[in-house]
């Protein structure tokens, strides 16, 4: 791991963020170090650089607004500036949420019932039935989320 995405995970951790959002960040930060190095301060060439790469990948446009976070949090913590960037507006249009036929659903059902630990079917089964998302799922602490009774719900179908 290099130095800027341990930095930008124990800073995270000291300012009482979650483990899962440092581990996040932490990962988007080693990217970023993959693409442009590890330096004391960076400047724009290396956020563009970066942006580039992130486009060559193919993520969409609000995954590259999430994951240039950790770089602005980086330019606050090492006092260089984060350049001004005009990035593209998503629009509702390219905003993908797909939709799974009843068919699809009951098969994923089926496979997950073979291959998948309880844990892994309990968030089969939240997703199938109440449409949540994995943001959704993780906001509840695990004492929140019972899943026994998930469990008897997904067998009786």
């Amino acid at each position: 791991m290099g130095k800027l995405a341990e930095m930008i995970y124990k800073d995270l951790l000291a300012r009482g963020k979650k483990r899962d959002t440092a581990i996040r960040w932490r990962t988007w930060a080693e990217r970023f170090e993959t693409v442009a190095g590890t330096r004391a301060k960076y400047i724009r060439n290396d956020v563009v650089d970066y942006l580039e790469w992130c486009r060559r990948q193919g993520f969409a446009q609000n995954s590259i607004n999430t994951m240039i976070r950790p770089l602005k949090l980086s330019a606050q913590i090492q006092g260089w500036q984060f350049p001004k960037l005009s990035m593209k507006k998503v629009e509702e249009t390219e905003v993908s949420r797909p939709m799974f036929r009843s068919d699809e659903v009951e098969e994923m059902i089926k496979v997950g019932k073979q291959r998948l630990n309880e844990r892994e079917l309990a968030v089969l089964a939240m997703s199938t039935t109440y449409g949540m998302r994995r943001g959704e799922m993780a906001r509840p602490n695990e004492p929140d989320i019972r899943l026994e009774k998930v469990i008897e719900i997904l067998s009786r179908s």
